[in-house]
């Protein structure tokens, strides 16, 4: 019924956005049964790219409803420049829209097992979201976030694992890798492509022509405003979410933000009072996106203030002109009045970041430098 309803804004058009979905559960707000997060590019449709998968392969799974695997729209006045949206990947084997299953070896205890499932499924979907990144030419991803659903196991545990595959696939150089899961020829149902070239140990496969992440295009400002060398590995943001429910009961969906053919300036990480700082910036800066983590606080009523302080650091570092322009999206668990901070709040049930802490919220915010 909601894809039916959804569908009919785009008027019948072939390729409508793409898009996340996630189930809040307990989470929404009192008296709301849906929320709809959207982001308007001015684009001309002349100048957008869209993917959009219809038949099965062996490639990337077919879309299971009325949206595009990615959409690019220019960036500012650079025809070449892009930004890459990505719908929610998940796990799906693309032979059969079944959601990978992993075998149960015998005497393994259930959180064993469960976990090896989440690794699996982890591994999968981003797989499926690197593919759609290389088949729109992106060079770099903005930043990510691992929509999780809790098992039996410890929430942290899984949101422990996203971001080890997330930090790794970024470390191995030339590689359509995957990591954080040990596949073997038990798993029967995974992807046959995968099946006839894995490394069985490392869950890698090498591939000579691989360009994402493409580091030539990235140069890191450091606190000082100086540019330094990109020889270390820089791993783009990300963020664990814990959700109610995913679409076919998945365990877990990569949703993430990639850019092709421009060069990007990350601002290495600071810590303002505990909280988190990142950001990028693309295309000659005409685009800056900050990431904040705040971290976890005994009151809400801390809440505005840490934010505000983190976003006015944010501001600072990256020099924005104009800081009402910016576009605020924040996760988190806490009840925000939604009056007071004038940003698109998605309600989950919990929010870790790269380094396995739990935070009060995770915030991304775009700008637009004219």
């Amino acid at each position: 019924t909601v894809n039916e309803e959804y569908s009919k804004l785009f008027g019948g058009r072939p390729n409508p956005p793409a898009r996340v979905t996630i189930a809040c559960g307990e989470s929404l707000p009192a008296g709301a049964n849906v929320i709809v997060s959207v982001v308007v590019a001015l684009a001309p449709d002349a100048t957008r790219q869209h993917l959009h998968v219809q038949s099965m392969s062996y490639w990337a799974p077919a879309n299971i409803g009325p949206y595009s695997q990615a959409t690019s729209v220019p960036v500012g006045n650079h025809d070449a420049s892009a930004l890459i949206y990505v719908a929610g990947q998940i796990p799906l084997v693309p032979a059969s829209m079944e959601i990978v299953s992993r075998a149960r070896r015998s005497e393994e205890p259930n959180t064993m097992r469960h976990l090896a499932a989440f690794r699996l499924q982890t591994s999968l979907a981003l797989q499926h979201l690197w593919r759609i990144g290389k088949a729109m030419n992106a060079c770099w991803w903005v930043g990510a976030i691992a929509f999780v659903v809790a098992g039996e196991d410890d929430i942290r545990e899984r949101a422990n694992i996203a971001a080890s595959a997330w930090k790794t696939i970024h470390a191995l150089k030339d590689c359509d890798r995957l990591t954080g899961a040990e596949i073997t020829t038990d798993d029967a149902d995974f992807d046959v492509w995968h099946q006839q070239r894995i490394n069985r140990e490392s869950f890698v496969t090498v591939h000579e022509d691989d360009t994402l992440p493409d580091f030539s295009c990235l140069s890191i400002v450091s606190g000082d405003g100086m540019e330094v060398s990109a020889d270390r590995r820089v791993v783009p943001p990300f963020f664990a979410v814990e959700v109610a429910q995913l679409p076919r009961d998945s365990q877990v969906e990569w949703q993430a933000l990639g850019v092709s053919r421009a060069s990007v300036r990350f601002c290495d990480t600071v810590r303002e009072q505990d909280n988190t700082i990142m950001a990028c910036s693309i295309a000659s800066d005409e685009k800056v996106f900050g990431f904040v983590g705040i971290k976890a606080l005994e009151t809400e009523s801390k809440m505005y203030t840490q934010i505000e302080q983190a976003i006015h650091v944010l501001q600072e570092r990256c020099t924005i002109p104009n800081p009402l322009t910016g576009h605020k999206t924040i996760y988190t668990s806490q009840r925000l009045d939604i009056d007071k901070m004038s940003a698109q709040i998605i309600p989950c049930r919990s929010v870790w970041d790269v380094q396995g802490r739990a935070l009060a919220a995770a915030i991304l915010v775009e700008y637009e430098i004219p």
